[in-house]
């Protein structure tokens, strides 16, 4: 085969490229200086071939069970997990982790899986006195599937069930280390580059993942299949993935699955799957991804948003996501192409062409409103209004004091990306080889797009267009019949044509280092794609090929192969070291679970309380009460509904300078019978991000910190009322007759952290 097509480039005159697919045959002037030896016998072919997919394999294995024991180590050393109490282990599980741990906890020790399921479905111990449906308001499929396992396989026998909880984390995000070694392997052909990636996700785990400090957020059950979705779309975007062949309909498959768990396991899920969305949509209009492959990934997101809403008792936030519409009206903007814009796009002049582009363009942006418009209209839901204001505030649109978004901008997690960040993966050597192949991939992006646009008009590349693939610039003949050698940037444009999943990845790359950058939360989706790009760097055989063959002539044909596997592996090498000498640091400082005041809260509540009592008190808090204790709540850090929202200004008032009867009557309508304070929030110093501070804005007053500035803000108002959580501190010992707090509210547990109070 190889032989055959050489003779059809000889006799074409076309110059290959030197970004052939790795695998395939050897590209520019190589190709014709290898044709007088002959290649691998067959047996041989294969077997090298078998030999390389073994080791790969092994290797691609290897590297995930050592990510999840490296990071079972940690925790261990950390928590000193496997020698504290259970009440320890669950108090470990901070803020909403204890809350959904709670829920499979609940299915494990249910008489039957069954009545578990309906007490989920019918729940008021969450959100206390309000029954809600547990299943359709949050994404704990993973821990039903999980409660499955456990309570009908062998697992029940051999493990305790929180250790069968975080094994299981530590289980998917191997997957995660292995869809990021296929990926890194996909686009460089080498199984080094994918032990490369997944060395460096490891060697940087601190800005790559959480994993190590929190184990049961949603992002570490999703994140995993986001990986394995985009391995399966760099193999269906390659040129390799012809129409109805079985590496098509595989990767498909492999996509529509791992989109279909990814929507499933997280609740943020539609503003990942709309960035992606774009990203697919921007790579077909600029003429890489094939408009066909666009249109079925467009309709996989939305059939898994419209099965993953079903499934969800037909939650409304998934209904109106503008992922949904999007992929709608994208899907819509590219039938329209493939009909009507796209036929004689090759042959058409430049401004015609800009002007189709525009046309597409136009196309969704009006579908995409129309469809948002009707859905909002018809499905009346604005849970979510919180994120966009919050993305309003990012772009400087106000919301600067509002209640919710304050929330989250104070929280830490939220404000622009550090620039230590870019100092520490610069010191494994990570951030610079990605600067230059994210740059390189980027340019020649918009190199190929710029060049589709602006080449003179020919007829015959029609046949590319219909398939949305930039057409290649070849050389042609020249008047006399001679061929002239094309320059290096015109064979980098031509090489890079031929490999639409790398400006896909170029396209979603850029997407996702903006997000990181912007929002530090966010840098999660980006850093991870650092280590998969990184490697393109060194370990790309085709890109050493044509450079050498540029600066050393042809005689080193065959030198880019050892280049790249020497360069790779003496990175990997010296990265794997310093890895290993990292973590031996921290294994080295065991530490120890210490929250002695926690565990007598949660002990004291599980032995002194009855069953059916009823917590306020922070979100994060009231999370661990109801995992340790099975108690109700009444509110919890899942924020994603607005009644709730409504409901937690309302019991924060426990912090605000609200008198003792109004707290007392708030409390009572909301069926608390204890309050839990704590210092940490009642008696932090004032820096405008302070819970206090927060609700005294909202309650319209000045903070202190306000109060002693020259001019204060407008619209707020100086406040003399005491505050509650502080004079209730002070009403201890006195009688009733004399102080309202003590009527109302009596002391019952009291230690260095928390103050608890029963309602009289």
């Amino acid at each position: 085969k190889f032989s055959k097509a050489k003779r059809q480039r000889s006799l074409s005159g076309g110059a290959s490229s030197a970004l052939e697919a790795p695998g395939g045959p050897p590209s520019g002037d190589l190709s014709a200086a290898g044709d007088s030896e002959g290649g691998l016998p067959g047996w041989l072919g294969c077997l090298a071939t078998v030999l390389e997919w073994t080791a790969g394999i092994g290797l691609m294995l290897g590297c995930a069970w050592g990510f999840a024991w490296l990071t079972n180590e940690i925790h261990e050393s950390t928590l000193y997990f496997s020698n504290i109490k259970e009440v320890e282990r669950e108090i470990s599980l901070r803020t909403e982790q204890g809350l959904y741990y709670s829920y499979y906890k609940q299915l494990v020790r249910a008489p039957s899986l069954r009545q578990g399921l309906f007490e989920l479905v019918r729940d008021n111990s969450t959100e206390h006195p309000d029954t809600i449906n547990v299943l359709s308001r949050m994404n704990i499929y993973q821990e039903v599937l999980l409660a499955l396992l456990y309570r009908y396989t062998w697992f029940g026998t051999y493990l305790q069930p929180i250790y069968f909880y975080i094994y299981s984390v530590l289980f998917l995000n191997g997957l995660l280390i292995c869809g990021l070694f296929a990926t890194s392997w996909q686009l460089t052909g080498t199984p080094l580059a994918g032990c490369l990636a997944a060395v460096m996700y490891t060697l940087n785990s601190m800005h790559t993942t959480r994993l190590s400090s929190t184990h049961a957020l949603r992002e570490h059950f999703s994140l995993p299949f986001l990986w394995l979705q985009l391995f399966c779309l760099s193999v269906y975007f390659s040129r390799a993935s012809v129409r109805g062949s079985a590496r098509e309909r595989v990767s498909l498959l492999g996509a529509q699955i791992c989109c279909f768990l990814f929507t499933l396991f997280w609740q943020f899920n539609q503003f990942v799957l709309l960035l992606q969305s774009l990203s697919v949509l921007t790579a077909s209009a600029i003429g890489f991804v094939q408009f066909r492959k666009a249109f079925a990934f467009l309709l996989t997101v939305a059939g898994s948003l419209l099965l993953v809403s079903l499934l969800q008792f037909g939650n409304p936030m998934l209904l109106t996501a503008p992922a949904l519409s999007v992929c709608l009206s994208g899907a819509l903007s590219v039938a329209v192409s493939r009909r009507w814009l796209l036929p004689g796009f090759g042959s058409a002049g430049r401004l015609a062409r800009l002007s189709r582009v525009a046309c597409q363009a136009w196309v969704c942006l009006l579908a995409f409103a129309v469809c948002q418009t009707v859905l909002k209209l018809v499905i009346r839901h604005d849970a979510d209004s919180h994120i966009y204001k919050f993305v309003m505030m990012k772009l400087g649109y106000g919301y600067d004091d509002d209640f919710d978004v304050r929330m989250y901008n104070c929280a830490g997690a939220f404000v622009w990306l550090p620039w230590s960040t870019f100092t520490d993966l610069a010191a494994t050597y990570l951030l610079q080889p990605y600067l230059i192949v994210h740059a390189a991939l980027f340019l020649l992006t918009l190199a190929g797009f710029l060049h589709s646009l602006l080449r003179p008009p020919d007829a015959a590349s029609d046949a590319d267009e219909a398939n949305g693939v930039a057409a290649s610039g070849d050389s042609a003949p020249d008047s006399g019949g001679k061929f002239e050698r094309p320059s290096a940037w015109r064979e980098a444009l031509d090489g890079f044509a031929r490999h639409p999943e790398l400006a896909y990845h170029a396209v979603q790359c850029t997407v996702f280092a903006i997000l990181g950058y912007t929002t530090l939360r966010m840098k999660y989706f980006w850093t991870p794609y650092m280590c998969v790009l990184m490697p393109l760097a060194l370990g790309h055989r085709r890109c050493w090929d044509w450079l050498l063959l540029r600066l050393l002539g042809p005689r080193l044909r065959h030198a880019g192969f050892a280049w790249s596997q020497i360069l790779t592996l003496a990175l990997l090498v010296s990265s794997a070291r310093t890895c290993y000498r990292d973590n031996q640091a921290v294994w080295q400082n065991l530490r120890e679970f210490w929250d002695p005041d926690t565990v007598q809260l949660m002990e004291w509540i599980s032995s002194a309380t009855p069953p059916d009592a009823a917590f306020t008190g922070s979100m994060q808090l009231l999370a661990g009460v109801k995992c340790c204790t099975g108690r109700r709540i009444t509110n919890h850090p899942h924020y994603e509904d607005r009644a709730l929202r409504e409901k937690t200004r309302q019991l924060y008032q426990i912090y605000g300078r609200k008198p003792p009867h109004e707290v007392h009557r708030i409390l009572r309508s909301h069926g608390s019978d204890f309050i839990i304070l704590e210092d940490s929030i009642c008696l932090r110093p004032g820096n405008g991000c302070g819970t206090t501070e927060l609700v005294d804005n909202l309650n319209g007053e000045l903070t202190d910190l306000q109060a002693r500035q020259p001019q204060a803000p407008p619209g707020l108002r100086r406040s003399s009322a005491p505050r509650f959580c502080h004079e209730i501190r002070r009403s201890h010992g006195a009688s009733s007759e004399e102080n309202p707090y003590a009527r109302l509210f009596q002391l019952v547990l009291e230690n260095r952290t928390f103050r608890v109070y029963r309602l009289l």
